[in-house]
């Protein structure tokens, strides 16, 4: 029941960020950090979505699953890059990027 409520979950969230993704125009606006990442990181107009966990235990493999399946199946030219760390190396990496405006661009992690 667990792994299908965490499956469920990151389809949704992956899927609002698609929907996002594909939904976003440009309004002359400068674009932030995140957004200039992804266009400079993007191969062929990809877009890459970075998304980092420390779920190194047993849902490891089911969101490895999931997030292959979604690159497999997306027609909208989106990949998502999962990075999967230990908790505490999560920690002291988010604790250095995002006092400088970096980071992924979804973040999974428990208290």
């Amino acid at each position: 029941m667990r792994k299908r409520l965490l499956a469920l979950g990151l389809a949704g969230i992956m899927a609002a960020s698609a929907a996002l993704t594909g939904c976003s125009g440009s309004n002359g606006a400068a674009e932030t950090k995140s957004e200039a990442a992804q266009t400079e990181g993007s191969e062929g107009g990809k877009t890459v979505i970075t998304f980092w966990n420390g779920f190194t235990g047993s849902d490891k493999d089911t969101l490895e699953a999931l997030v292959q399946k979604y690159n497999d199946t997306n027609d909208k030219n989106i990949e998502v890059q999962m990075n999967i760390m230990p908790w505490d190396s999560l920690y002291q990496k988010l604790a250095t990027v995002l006092p400088v405006g970096e980071g992924p661009d979804i973040l999974a992690f428990a208290p």
